[in-house]
């Protein structure tokens, strides 16, 4: 099991606890839909140029961007077989896409869970009017030390002891 965490360019997080066993979709559709910002993409080079009034002013053929954004640049054809060149730059993503296995993480917490439950179950064996009428007493509290070790220590794939059958005294 994978889990999608994605942070914006601030590094703050803006979506967590995506859950998937194959995560390969659900990024998809966030590069191509631009959900979370635009992906890192190549643009073409801004430059200097004029305005209407003849001041120096900086083009932006493709998008405005900031320097800082600028992983690299290449020079491209301009055209199909065209030996004039212009300069593209890779922008980095607004976003990034971070994937940790929360496999063994989700298999404790169940290995937990389930410990608790059974020991909850449990509870009347500590009862001070059920003590002297049960005689196997002293099984139930070591299944209930074993359980209590899976609560502590919680394993991904447990082996629960099994739970001994109530012996009433006669």
């Amino acid at each position: 099991m994978k889990n999608i965490k994605i942070y914006n360019k601030q590094n703050e997080t803006v979506s967590d606890l995506n859950r998937y066993e194959d995560p390969t979709d659900f990024i998809n559709h966030i590069v191509g839909t631009n959900y979370f910002g635009k992906p890192e993409r190549w643009v073409r080079k801004k430059r200097e140029g004029t305005n209407e009034f003849g001041e120096p002013t900086i083009i932006y053929p493709d998008e405005v961007y900031d320097d800082l954004d600028v992983l690299g640049e290449e020079e491209r054809p301009l055209f199909p077989d065209s030996e004039e060149l212009e300069t593209y730059v890779q922008l980095k993503a607004e976003y990034s896409i971070e994937i940790t296995d929360v496999t063994e993480e989700l298999g404790k917490a169940k290995c937990k869970a389930e410990a608790k439950k059974l020991i909850a179950e449990l509870d009347w064996v500590l009862d001070t009017e059920t003590q002297p009428l049960l005689s196997n007493r002293s099984e139930f509290i070591a299944y209930r030390s074993q359980l209590r070790q899976l609560i502590i220590t919680p394993q991904v794939d447990p082996v629960f002891p099994n739970r001994p059958d109530e012996v009433w005294a006669d």
